[in-house]
């Protein structure tokens, strides 16, 4: 049966949202809300496997975990069919194996163009796992891989080694899927500082209906959390629940208060909080800048100071009222 699952990269970000936690234990706390998570410090070390063990025993017998390779193979060897590669690669495996992986996800950086010597690297390393145990996932960054001739070259390795193409459905949909279809949606943020809106949430989630198999989804955004919430309540009742909790003023005050800082200027709101999504009441959000980009070009002390001027914003005083464009 064609399921849809949907996480986060990593549960370290649920410290963000202490409030809702239940025990110390944040990977164990995550599992009581989702049932699904990508372990992305993998691409960073490779941990001992009591650590890996101590995840699967941690979580529910269903639930199911994702693996970012690790990077060395990816980024400094370039998926170069070396002896040094197929050993971190046995590592890797032996990782999945332990968690009863879904996939393993390899990804390229954007100085990995299709070149027809990257091509021959890709294509020769990815023929050495044709019939490897877990599903093999290759997100190449950059974008010649999106167009002509590199798509279809990509599609060709893709198509003839058994290896599931990893796209963000935000932006793009994947050429390829073996026996699951695979997503990472980052946002249209610089780096990862994005929150999806509603429109956004809903465009996810009808690019994920459209993929052919069972279809992971998993959110990295800075908000990610909230965003894989939002989608997961939208995909079980149809309804988008709000972000902060709070309306107006004190929805723009809560998002702020999470990275509190003053005095702070206009431009440092705009830049640290202007990409997040506020709650104007139940059914109606904006993002921040809109309401940020309205306030005086001042420093302000304190945040009782903001919430006099966000005050003025909402009510329309002293200044053209509210649009929500």
């Amino acid at each position: 049966m064609r399921e849809l699952f949907i996480g986060c990269g990593g549960w370290s970000y649920w410290q963000v949202d202490r409030e809702y936690q239940s025990s110390s234990d944040q990977l164990a706390d995550y599992a009581t809300v989702f049932n699904f998570i990508e372990v992305n410090n993998t691409f960073y070390r490779i941990p001992p496997l009591k650590d890996v063990r101590s995840w699967r025993e941690r979580v529910p017998h269903d639930f199911r975990f994702a693996v970012k390779c690790y990077k060395q193979i990816s980024h400094q060897n370039s998926l170069i069919s070396i002896e040094s590669n197929f050993q971190l690669m046995e590592k890797m495996l032996d990782i999945c194996k332990i968690l009863q992986a879904e996939a393993l996800i390899i990804q390229t950086p954007p100085t990995f163009s299709p070149s027809s010597q990257n091509l021959q690297f890709a294509d020769t390393f990815f023929s050495h796992y044709k019939n490897c145990p877990v599903e093999l996932v290759w997100e190449p960054r950059g974008p010649e891989w999106t167009v002509e001739p590199g798509k279809t070259k990509l599609t060709a390795i893709l198509s003839n080694n058994n290896v599931t193409h990893c796209t963000d459905i935000s932006k793009e949909m994947p050429v390829h899927s073996v026996n699951i279809s695979y997503t990472r949606v980052f946002g249209l943020g610089k780096k990862n500082q994005w929150e999806f809106d509603d429109q956004e949430i809903r465009l996810i989630h009808a690019n994920a209906l459209e993929l052919p198999k069972t279809t992971y989804v998993t959110f990295h955004t800075q908000r990610q959390t909230h965003d894989a919430a939002r989608m997961k309540a939208f995909d079980e009742t149809g309804r988008l629940i709000n972000t902060t909790g709070k309306y107006e003023v004190n929805s723009m005050l809560v998002a702020i208060d999470e990275y509190r800082k003053y005095p702070i200027t206009k431009q440092e709101l705009l830049a640290a909080h202007g990409w997040k999504i506020i709650d104007l009441k139940k059914d109606t959000r904006i993002r921040a800048n809109k309401i940020l980009k309205k306030l005086p070009d001042i420093q302000f002390n304190a945040k009782k100071e903001l919430k006099y001027h966000l005050e003025k914003i909402f009510r329309g005083s002293g200044q053209q009222k509210l649009e929500v464009l």
